[in-house]
């Protein structure tokens, strides 16, 4: 495949700070791109607007890069917008597809920033950045290898989104179960968590040797604990000798739970494996009488604003915080009811099911996607068999950005592309649907529905029912296309949320 430096397929604007008293957040002006943290998924978000007279600016299908601390990552301009130093601003010329350069640049995000410069931190150069070579195929397999990409980088978005709300669906089970902790409005009897467990262990005071080679005897660090979750993935390994003598105290076994006391504190998880482990610094051992506290309880628990506060408390030191032992034996906890608790763990159980299915999904998915955008780059996929979109075949790159950067916004939402002959979707999921919509009278997210969808599939009795697909998520948004287009739903964006909200007008 022949390539082409990237001045020669775009044209390459080099953002500029405009006066800092032209900054504001009343939306006064144009809305201000400064760098990587405005950056989102695909598209930035507006944090502040600046009102400047000459400021240098972006247009709609503009890719955004960041040329600063740090270099490369990117994102596509969906408006007329002002950009920063820290921002270049590429614009696709004519013969040029903008997606298909927007994935090739994202896809190569470790070698552009590899190109950066500095010592107190990196910037790549406007001539470094014109120099990169593109490799470029025709116009038409440009729109393919887009058009590829766009659909697999969409059906990640949908599976991240699954995962997303099937933690909000546990978060709101605990409440509505339990109440807010704070204020134990059901009136639960407290306790110190000392009084709910059989054995509370600190972990050992010092460094383990490691072992030089791979053993069946793993190193669980503060490091590897996180979101509510033991990370083995570059776990440290001792020898068999260390383990038995470093495990007198006490051998970990599935059901503990562990917190850490220090880099960083707080953090909470559930042993849920049979691996041979033992505990770095820093670390707590709690292992529950079960006749009175469920582990599931007690880790969703650690995870609430109720437990933080506590440890924020508690926390001990001015440069890094940190917990005593003494006090991690004095933590206050509501005891509902053990058959309760049990009950909640039945869903928890579920839903770390669901979530298991959806992360491999995703994992294929992000494996698929680096396979596909490695081999499209090289040339080496067979795109005939790729369709060109329709929408897309008269779209690409040129100078003229108001007539230009419309149809590519335009091109942007058609390549996310809904299937020609959807798959039919499960009756139940409809009648879900329609009930869900008939029954509400105020604002109101596709996400809450989602959640209530997802419940209720926890909820089947249906041994052999299968998650909800991306091809169902699909048809209840293309039925609420629907439902928008002929008028029973009204769709607003509410700025405080930064979401899209519906509102239902009655009819069917």
């Amino acid at each position: 495949m022949k390539t082409k430096q990237l001045s020669a397929v775009a044209k390459i604007i080099a953002g500029q700070s405009p006066p800092s008293e032209t900054y504001n957040t009343i939306g006064e002006g144009l809305a201000f791109f400064q760098g990587k943290a405005d950056f989102q998924t695909k598209f930035p978000k507006i944090r502040i607007w600046c009102s400047s007279k000459s400021p240098k600016e972006a247009f709609p299908g503009d890719i955004l890069m960041s040329v600063r601390a740090p270099v490369g990552p990117v994102n596509v301009c969906n408006q007329h917008a002002a950009i920063g130093r820290g921002i270049s601003a590429i614009r696709p010329l004519t013969g040029t597809y903008g997606d298909y350069l927007y994935y090739f640049l994202k896809s190569n995000e470790e070698f552009i920033a590899s190109l950066g410069t500095g010592s107190t931190f990196k910037a790549i150069t406007q001539q470094t950045l014109a120099k990169i070579q593109i490799p470029f195929p025709e116009f038409d397999d440009q729109i393919r290898i887009a058009t590829l990409l766009s659909r697999v980088e969409a059906l990640i978005a949908t599976r991240k989104d699954n995962l997303r709300l099937l933690d909000e669906f546990l978060k709101a089970t605990f409440l509505e179960m339990f109440g807010d902790p704070e204020r134990n409005e059901k009136d639960w009897k407290c306790t110190e968590i000392q009084n709910v467990c059989t054995e509370i262990v600190d972990c050992v005071n010092k460094t383990a040797p490691e072992a030089d080679q791979e053993t069946p005897f793993f190193m669980i660090r503060t490091s590897n604990i996180k979101n509510g979750k033991i990370s083995l993935k570059n776990v440290k390994c001792v020898s068999e000798e260390t383990y038995k003598i470093w495990t007198r105290r006490s051998i970990p076994k599935k059901g503990d739970i562990l917190l850490t006391r220090e880099a960083p504190m707080g953090e909470a998880a559930i042993i849920d494996f049979d691996q041979s482990i033992f505990l770095g610094q820093r670390i707590m051992q709690y292992r529950l009488n079960l006749e009175e506290m469920q582990p599931l309880y007690l880790l969703h628990l650690m995870r609430t604003r109720y437990f933080n506060i506590q440890i924020e408390k508690l926390g001990k030191g001015s440069t890094v915080k940190h917990l005593t032992v003494p006090d991690c034996f004095k933590f206050t906890i509501p005891s509902p009811p053990i058959e309760l608790q049990n009950q909640f763990a039945t869903i928890v159980e579920k839903t770390e099911s669901l979530k298991t299915h959806y992360q491999q999904n995703l994992s294929e998915l992000e494996n698929l996607y680096a396979a596909l955008s490695q081999q499209a780059f090289k040339g080496e996929l067979d795109l005939s068999r790729v369709p060109l979109p329709e929408q897309a075949i008269h779209h690409e790159g040129h100078e003229d950005h108001e007539e230009n950067n419309t149809e590519n916004l335009r091109a942007l939402r058609d390549l996310r592309g809904e299937p020609a002959q959807p798959p039919v979707l499960p009756s139940n999921l409809i009648q879900l649907f329609e009930d869900f919509i008939s029954k509400q009278s105020g604002d109101f997210s596709l996400a809450s529905f989602w959640q209530i969808a997802e419940q209720s599939l926890l909820e089947s009795t249906d041994e052999d029912l299968k998650p909800w697909s991306v091809a169902d998520y699909d048809q209840v948004k293309q039925r609420l296309f629907e439902l928008v287009k002929n008028g029973n739903i009204r769709q607003h964006f509410n700025e405080t949320n930064n979401q899209i909200e519906l509102n239902s007008t009655g009819g069917g």
